[in-house]
């Protein structure tokens, strides 16, 4: 925890010196199954030797470049032409700037403990069981300060980030998994969704239909 809240106060603090920008909101996404290579490398030469497993045969002329910094872009163009150049990369294991987590666990619900406290609890969070996390996160310090009241928000695809934030505790507002949305105000989209959601099959991991694992707004 000290760690995150060092972190953010880095951030503030940076924040407070800028002239020129102003910073709304903060939104931390994670994505599940996403790897290093292929952010930092781009697409990957054996994927296209797969033959049986590629619908589109030209997969290989829009996705691969020999030169690895136009692979990556050719990959993902929003990463590489808007967040690399307007904002901060960290990861890239080829140079050594690792970012690994300490737990010794190795999956999700002990890793997203790690991310939203900044520290390990190998003794008490080992399972992926459906258990209020005991540990205060950086996401109720934030919405314990005034001016965050009720602006802090996390829409995640599993349905244990509930308790992973421990939204009983800290009355922050979460949906996750299939949950409906709530509330007296619903848009027409919303209510389609609703009513689309007791129709489709649910998948036997209890997982929304998505790739984004877990996004929080604040």
């Amino acid at each position: 925890m000290k760690k995150i809240l060092y972190m953010l106060f880095i951030v503030l603090s940076i924040e407070a010196q800028a002239q020129k920008t102003k910073t709304e909101n903060v939104v931390l996404i994670t994505l599940d199954g996403m790897r290093w290579q292929e952010i930092f490398n781009g697409a990957d030469s054996s994927f296209f030797k797969q033959q049986l497993m590629i619908r589109d045969g030209k997969l290989k002329e829009k996705y691969w470049r020999d030169d690895l910094i136009e692979r990556r872009k050719a990959l993902l163009p929003f990463f590489w032409n808007t967040i690399a150049k307007e904002g901060q990369l960290y990861g890239n294991r080829a140079f050594n700037n690792f970012a690994n987590v300490t737990n010794n666990q190795l999956f999700s619900y002990p890793g997203y403990n790690e991310l939203l406290t900044g520290a390990a609890d190998n003794e008490r969070i080992h399972s992926n069981d459906k258990f209020y996390k005991p540990n205060t996160n950086v996401l109720e310090f934030i919405y314990t300060q005034l001016a965050f009241k009720g602006k802090v928000a996390a829409f995640g695809a599993w349905e244990v980030f509930p308790y992973i934030i421990n939204d009983k505790r800290n009355g922050i507002l979460v949906n996750a998994g299939m949950m409906p949305a709530t509330g007296n105000m619903l848009s027409e989209g919303e209510k389609l969704l609703n009513a689309l959601n007791s129709f489709i099959a649910k998948p036997i991991w209890r997982n929304a239909i998505g790739c984004a694992h877990l996004l929080l707004w604040i």
